[in-house]
């Protein structure tokens, strides 16, 4: 059975739903950066949401219980990823990267990056499973088992988005034309 269920923060509650009725409130006294975020973990019934805010990021399950949390300023949104095969998130903190499991929270491994995150995502790209990244000048790509840092070619000024599946340009719209620069999985 699949868990539907949304949190959103509102006049200082989280309120949880499943299917259109609302489950559970509870009040909440801290403002969050950004919109909660989906986290997928190992089994589809245990889906948790993570709730970003300046000094840390909490993590709950669909009934609003506290599973972890992970103290630090972070300085781009939390993404999701797999990191072997294995449901993970990545956290920017100052001067690295910092992959975490979905299922615990136990850090997994850490990327030193200095640059200013200005758009991230996980991705495969040329087969490597990673971290595509946009900064003010460049775009990069951490492969997440070696840990290399690999500065993409191409005119930063074309850039339109990461995706999960490739680096879109303004010259490279569309799969093909991903698939053709090696953009694409």
């Amino acid at each position: 059975t699949a868990l539907v269920t949304t949190t959103t923060a509102t006049n200082n509650q989280l309120i949880g739903y499943k299917n259109g009725s609302q489950k559970w409130a509870q009040p909440h006294p801290n403002s969050l950066k950004g919109k909660p975020l989906r986290l997928g973990t190992s089994l589809e019934e245990n889906d948790y949401a993570l709730l970003e805010y300046e000094d840390q990021v909490s993590v709950i399950d669909f009934m609003g219980r506290s599973v972890f949390q992970i103290k630090g300023r972070n300085y781009a949104p939390p993404i999701q990823l797999k990191i072997k095969d294995k449901p993970a998130f990545a956290l920017a903190k100052l001067g690295e990267i910092v992959c975490y499991s979905s299922d615990n929270g136990k850090m997994i491994k850490k990327y030193p990056f200095s640059e200013g995150i200005l758009a991230w995502q996980g991705m495969v790209l040329g087969g490597k499973t990673g971290i595509g990244i946009r900064t003010e000048d460049a775009l990069y790509f951490i492969d997440l088992v070696s840990g290399k840092k690999k500065r993409i070619d191409g005119n930063v000024g074309d850039f339109v988005s990461v995706t999960s599946i490739g680096i879109v340009t303004g010259k490279q719209i569309g799969r093909a034309s991903c698939r053709e620069r090696g953009l694409r999985l």
